[in-house]
């Protein structure tokens, strides 16, 4: 399973794109797609993201750099490309998007399941949830049940596939990693804790939300796994 960090592949097509004007210098020169300004005449004359590998001006640049000694960014999401669209490409089949914004709302006013040990059960729609925290070289993750498992394989599949593509994200495999890419691409809780943010994607039969954490020596990622349509089969 391929998994895209929204808006980063259109941001980098965009990119792949632009860098051909350096090439034959025919035409206007690119707009910078953080800010939208013209980009340099050379390219060596540009500064490199410091959150995703495209060039921007030397003015984003300046300010990428000192946003970042302050632990802050401007989100990809925010960058001009991305709110003109002129950086979106087709989706691609049984691709998953994480998006920092929740498409599915409605799973979170479910009624919800009683579960022993769990005081305030889970919505009547989620499956399962996988809690990790990262040591510094791996992941440890717990599975908890919120309900049967399904019969069909396929569906277990889905869940695994998923779960085992995040992991394997450049993005995921540090904390530093996980922190950077979290300041970028997802959706902070709250301003007065800024180690807390969410991502959400959809898969073929859930919908999937991530609770991440920045901090160390804390649970750094939940990741909930919510039925679009409740098997029919009777499940074991």
């Amino acid at each position: 399973m391929n998994i895209d960090i929204f808006p980063k592949k259109d941001l980098l097509d965009k990119w792949r794109r632009d860098t051909k004007w350096y090439e034959t210098a025919a035409g206007e020169p690119p707009k910078c797609l953080r800010c939208g300004r013209a980009m340099p005449s050379k390219i060596s004359h540009c500064a490199l993201s410091r959150y995703i590998d495209v060039q921007i001006c030397p003015e984003c640049g300046t300010e990428e750099a000192m946003l970042d000694w302050d632990g802050k960014a401007l989100p990809l999401r925010n960058w001009h490309a991305a709110q003109n669209a002129e950086a979106s490409v087709a989706p691609v089949e049984g691709e998953v998007t994480l998006m920092p914004t929740c498409g599915f709302p409605e799973v979170f006013e479910q009624p919800r399941r009683e579960v022993w040990g769990h005081p305030n059960g889970f919505p009547m729609s989620e499956l399962c949830y996988a809690r990790a925290d990262h040591d510094g070289y791996r992941w440890h993750t717990t599975w908890t049940r919120c309900q049967d498992l399904p019969k069909d394989a396929a569906l277990i599949g889905e869940v695994d596939g998923l779960y085992g593509a995040l992991l394997a994200l450049p993005e995921f495999q540090t904390l530093h990693t996980l922190r950077k890419m979290c300041r970028n691409c997802a959706e902070i809780v709250a301003e007065e804790d800024p180690n807390t943010y969410n991502l959400f994607a959809e898969t073929p039969h859930f919908h999937v939300w991530l609770r991440l954490i920045t901090r160390e020596r804390d649970y750094n990622l939940y990741c909930h796994y919510y039925y679009k349509a409740q098997p029919t089969e009777k499940t074991a």
